[in-house]
């Protein structure tokens, strides 16, 4: 069968393929929302992926999308309704989008999503032993500092589609009202693998040094944008737009 035609509830576990609300919530007017970063997420991507579901990396973008349907339209007004902060940092930012790699809408469904994922940076299946190691000394240092955004709470963005695309179908992302976030001012990467390669290994004590000398905490996220830098964010809700959109969505928004 191709891409289009799987069916998700044969391939996929359960939970993965509820509507929103499942869980116990109402669901949404518009789009869907996920439960498969309970699963961890980096592992389904990467099975959907290689399943031909999600596109990989080289094969990221549908043809631009050149009209809209009525759940485009409506998805679009609650955008600019409720994601006013989010616009404004990518206006400010030089119009550069966040992105995220996303499971993405099944075939038929609307592909504007309103999502409320898990999670899971401090999951080994996420980034590895090295990497959960890395978020959990991140994770201390927030803490000591009262930050409101910490790995436990937070997920990461990309102000690069392509970039974003190795982990499933690139998404622009737009937390819904006020959002907290942080990034590297010299690192593009907020965890990198190769640093695992360092010799000699970083202590406990060097890693979390270089965190405090790096860290920006809501703080000039156009700069992180404009530089195409990775962006740990918080919200409890956000959308999820293919950047198949993206020339429409920039219209719509005057960005």
């Amino acid at each position: 069968a191709s891409a289009q035609s799987v069916d998700l509830n044969i391939v996929l576990p359960k939970e993965m393929t509820g509507r929103a609300g499942s869980a116990g919530g109402s669901p949404d007017r518009v789009g869907w929302q996920t439960g498969g970063a309970r699963l961890g997420r980096h592992r389904v991507l990467k099975a959907l992926v290689n399943l031909g579901i999600v596109a990989a990396a080289g094969n990221l973008f549908a043809p631009p999308a050149e009209a809209e349907g009525r759940c485009e339209k409506e998805a679009v007004d609650l955008i600019r309704q409720q994601c006013q902060p989010m616009i404004q940092a990518v206006r400010r930012g030089g119009g550069q989008f966040l992105y995220r790699g996303s499971v993405g809408p099944q075939d038929g469904d609307c592909p504007f999503q309103r999502v409320n994922e898990v999670p899971d940076l401090l999951d080994e299946t996420t980034y590895g032993k090295q990497g959960a190691s890395y978020f959990a000394l991140m994770e201390k240092w927030l803490i000591g500092r009262k930050s409101p955004i910490r790995p436990s709470n937070a997920h990461i963005g990309v102000a690069d589609a392509r970039e974003a695309g190795l982990w499933g179908q690139a998404c622009s992302c737009w937390p819904v009202g006020h959002f907290d976030y942080l990034w590297l001012e010299e690192s593009r990467l907020i965890y990198d693998s190769r640093w695992e390669q360092r010799q000699p290994l970083w202590s406990d004590a060097q890693t979390v040094n270089f965190i405090s000398e790096e860290t920006r905490i809501n703080s000039k996220m156009e700069n992180g944008l404009s530089k195409q830098h990775e962006i740990m964010f918080r919200a409890e809700v956000y959308w999820l737009v293919p950047a198949a959109y993206d020339v429409l969505l920039r219209k719509a928004l005057h960005l």
